[in-house]
């Protein structure tokens, strides 16, 4: 919490004491601890201020310039670290401060250092084609989607790095889209498999073994989905798969 935030707390906690409310009131309506609100409620009756009082001790690293260049490098590139962004202060001549210093900086102003949640790099071409989709189906009933049946292939890797990158950002933030690492689909040690799935269950899952090509996927579909649907899938159902061009193929159609 920032001073600023701090003494308006305080300033609360007074207020509320003056228009007759308890300390156990005031507590329970600002969630913090009674002992507080009491320590808050005597400075004032002793000293008329809920302000710190000045202290001793060595001055202040930073001026108010550069406490706000260090906010802004680093809500312009949120994957800067504060040692980077200590470095560049101590580049451009600004302040030789440490990293430490940088990082209190911007943990009291409430950007704090968390793992980047990750998602599927999609595209705006994409995304425009996905609300598109989402348009033309929002009227969709319960019994519409059930004659639904989706399909798809997935790789999992069995070896490599969770690839852990840190985002500075604020409370709350986690899957605000700006904090988030896009990831891509990538080679390495990993499984492929197909499968389905619908209202009425799942269909056998299916190990890839080798490329993915048109003439295995044509298989898959003869030797799988196609008999699951025909025992499990109401009359007039969908198959749905994306636009991956082996699907697509001529053979496949």
């Amino acid at each position: 919490m920032s001073p600023h935030t701090v003494i308006q707390l305080r300033k609360v906690v007074v207020k509320l004491s003056r228009e007759g409310k308890t300390s156990r009131e005031i507590s329970a309506l600002l969630s913090i601890g009674k002992t507080t609100v009491n320590n808050i409620i005597n400075k004032f009756k002793t000293t008329g201020s809920v302000a710190d009082r000045p202290r001793s001790g060595r001055p202040r690293k930073t001026t108010a310039r550069v406490d706000k260049l260090i906010r802004r490098k680093s809500v312009v590139d949120v994957r800067k670290t504060a040692g980077m962004i200590a470095q560049e202060l101590r580049d451009e001549n600004f302040a030789d401060v440490s990293r430490i210093t940088v990082s209190r900086r911007l943990r009291d102003i409430g950007l704090f250092g968390r793992i980047g949640v990750k998602k599927p790099f999609i595209s705006k071409k994409n995304r425009r084609a996905r609300l598109q989709f989402a348009e033309n189906h929002k009227d969709w009933t319960v019994q519409d989607w059930k004659k639904v049946l989706f399909s798809d292939e997935s790789k999992f890797k069995l070896f490599g790095s969770d690839g852990k990158q840190y985002v500075r950002r604020p409370v709350g933030t986690r899957y605000d889209s700006k904090y988030q690492i896009p990831t891509v689909k990538h080679g390495g040690g990993g499984v492929m498999v197909w499968g389905a799935f619908s209202y009425e269950g799942v269909c056998p899952l299916v190990e890839i073994e080798g490329v993915m090509d048109r003439f295995v996927y044509k298989d898959i579909l003869d030797k799988q989905m196609l008999p699951y649907a025909k025992d499990n899938m109401p009359h007039g159902w969908i198959f749905q798969q994306d636009r991956d061009p082996k699907h697509a193929s001529k053979i496949v159609s």
